[in-house]
Parts: C-alpha cells; structure tokens; sequence
C-alpha cells in the first residue's frame, strides 16, 4: 500500500476518534489490532524494530483493519448495503432497545430471521455508527460459556477472575459503572442460534444484571427459539422465566424475497437475474456469487452478462429441469 494512502486512513481514524468520542485503545479493540501498534501508526511510525539492526514495515493487513471499522473505502466500492425490510426492521429495534437503556425492562430485544436475511449486516452498521458504546459478541457453534463471557471482558476491558459467577457479577458491575458515569450502552449477542445451554443460563444472568444499565439484544435463526422450547420442556432452569422476559420484546423479521428485487438493479441481463434466483436461496448467498462477478467484469472492462457469469462460475446451460447446472 502506499505511504500516500496509509496517510488518508491515519487521518481518517483521527476524524472518527474525535467524532466518536473514542479512546485510541478503544479504536485498537474493536479494529483487533495492538494498541502499541495503533499507537505507531497514529503518530505516523508505519515501521518497527524487528531486531538489532533490523527495521521492518507495519503490514498492510492493519491499515486495511482501521479502514474497515472506519468505514473508508480503501478501493472502489462495488456493493453498498440495502435497506430491505429485514434490514430496517432489525436497525429500527436496536434502536429502540438502546434508547430504552435505562428503562427497568426496555432495553431488550431478540432479533430473530433466516439465514442470510442480513441480521448480521445490520448488527456491523448500527456497530459502526455506535462504536464507543456497543459491545458485540459473535457466538459459534465451538463457543462455551467460558469463551463469551472472556470476550464480553475483552471488550470491557476487564481483567477476570476464574470464576464463573465471579465472572459474571463483574461485567454486571461494570456496566452499572459506565451507566451511572452517563454512558448509555449496549450488549449484542450475534447468532444465538449457536449457544449451548451454559450459554442460555448465563444470558438470563446477564440481562438480570444489567436490566436498567445497558440495552441487551441477542440475534438468532428460528433454531434459537426451538432450542428455547426444548429447555423449557426439559424444565431447565431459569428458561421459562426467560423465555417470558424476550416473549414480548421479540422481533420477527419478514421472510426473504427471494425474488432479491432490492439488488436486481445492479444487474442489466435478464438471464443472469433468473440464475441468480435459481442460484441463490438468501441474500448472502447473492453477495457471495454476484458481488466478485461484478468486480471481475470491472477489472476486465466488459458487461456482467449472462455467459461472462457461466463462465466465470462454471454453470451450464439451463439442463432439462430449467435449473443451472455446475460443469
């Protein structure tokens, strides 16, 4: 990368840290990257001493990081967010469970859709229009209870005991610090599908300490819920009572249009826009082959047709079934 351009996303950072209020050590934790290393680049040091005689450049890899979180396009953007009805809908209850942070039983909300309708999206866009006082979790499906509450401290800045419930009354303490210091923050936990039920449990008790400090929202598939009416009928726990606190704060999202006519205007060939539907069953899937196609036919100066898709991708003419079909 040149120097010129790691200058533009240094003094792009410096604009987001003052517009957002934001620490330099806050910047560094949420873009993942040191705060010493931060620290260099900020102060225009874009090398280290990697041994006696040695001086070795900061990689790439860690202005392209701040870039990301920063929202500065490093290149030409080809693909912007839409706002289709799962994308509102989803934005528009974060909103209200942040807004109603300090309210006794307002403050939550569980975010649930399909796959790929974009609950994720939104989650990184309200995350990058509040950065100093969101925190969000993404929870796979290797995570233990251990790993999400790590994270959570992580991203508090705390240093936690080993015990679990320790653990937990911690990071309640420290949300009741910042909300009585004025801040007005929020928990996201990204696809809950993926928790196992120590995961469960420990949400419960988190929402229990933090209710009235900090907005709480947790985002799944439908397989969230089915595993909530499964523990409930085993009797676990605290279930039912959860289950009752998100029975009235939960947001169903529409389904997806699989049709995808928020996106089908990037797309000039009638062909290519029937393979899209036979190919793609939600809007991941649509960015994962349409957004590199369209790039490509850029960096080749030609029309995103029909056949320069089919080649690109290895697809068949439509077989007797009237489907696309791989090579």
């Amino acid at each position: 990368m040149e120097k010129i351009k790691k200058d533009e996303i240094i003094t792009a950072a410096k604009q987001y840290m003052q517009r957002h209020g934001m620490s330099q050590n806050a910047l560094a934790r949420t873009c993942g990257i040191s705060a010493s290393y931060l620290s260099n680049l900020l102060n225009g040091v874009y090398e280290y001493k990697s041994g006696p005689d040695k001086v070795t450049e900061i990689a790439d890899r860690y202005f392209i990081a701040i870039a990301s979180v920063i929202g500065f396009e490093i290149e030409q953007t080809f693909w912007k967010v839409e706002p289709t009805p799962q994308f509102v809908i989803a934005i528009s209850a974060l909103e209200r469970a942040h807004l109603n942070c300090t309210a006794r039983f307002g403050g939550v909300k569980m975010i649930i859709g399909e796959k790929g309708c974009g609950k994720t999206t939104a989650i990184d866009q309200y995350c990058k229009a509040n950065p100093t006082n969101t925190f969000r979790v993404t929870i796979n499906a290797e995570d233990g209870i251990r790993d999400i509450l790590e994270e959570i401290g992580r991203l508090l800045d705390l240093d936690l005991p080993m015990q679990k419930g320790a653990r937990l009354r911690l990071i309640g303490s420290e949300f009741r610090r910042r909300a009585l210091c004025g801040e007005r923050n929020m928990l996201i936990l990204d696809e809950g599908e993926n928790t196992k039920l120590p995961g469960i449990r420990a949400y419960k008790a988190i929402y229990d300490m933090i209710k009235g400090y900090a907005a709480f929202a947790i985002a799944g598939t439908a397989d969230l819920l089915k595993l909530l009416d499964r523990l409930e009928l085993r009797g676990v726990n605290g279930v039912p009572q959860f289950k009752s606190r998100m029975k009235a704060n939960t947001i169903i999202l529409p389904p997806i249009d699989r049709k995808f006519e928020n996106f089908m205007y990037k797309v000039k060939d009638e062909n290519l826009r029937k393979i899209l539907v036979e190919l793609c069953t939600d809007y991941r899937e649509l960015n994962d082959y349409l957004e590199p196609a369209i790039i490509a036919a850029h960096k080749d100066g030609v029309a995103l047709t029909d056949d320069y898709f089919r080649t690109m991708y290895g697809i068949m003419k439509n077989n007797n079934n009237g489907t696309a079909k791989r090579y």
